[in-house]
């Protein structure tokens, strides 16, 4: 199983998650930091952020793909985000 289908984050879900910004394919996708991958569908390209640590919020689509809604430089996960956990709340 990938995963990114672990913990019952179905469609629909609200993701929040940390990992390196990387292209894939013709596209973007963040190679998380719990493990695993999501494909990102992006309106905006954040191109200077491309090879570096960020945080990612958008919406659980098909095929383990994100609607984004955002992406800003990430930070080092602390006590409150502890690295792995997944933070996917119903939408």
């Amino acid at each position: 199983m990938n995963p990114c289908q672990e913990g019952g984050v179905t469609e629909g879900h609200l993701i929040d998650e940390y990992g390196m910004l990387t292209r894939h394919g013709g596209g973007f996708a963040l190679a998380r930091d719990a493990g695993g991958v999501w494909e990102l569908e992006l309106a905006r390209v954040p191109v200077d952020l491309v090879g570096r640590h960020v945080r990612v919020i958008g919406i659980r689509m098909e095929d383990d793909r994100i609607d984004v809604e955002g992406v800003q430089p990430g930070r080092a996960p602390d006590a409150r985000h502890p690295a792995g956990a997944n933070r996917a709340t119903s939408w």
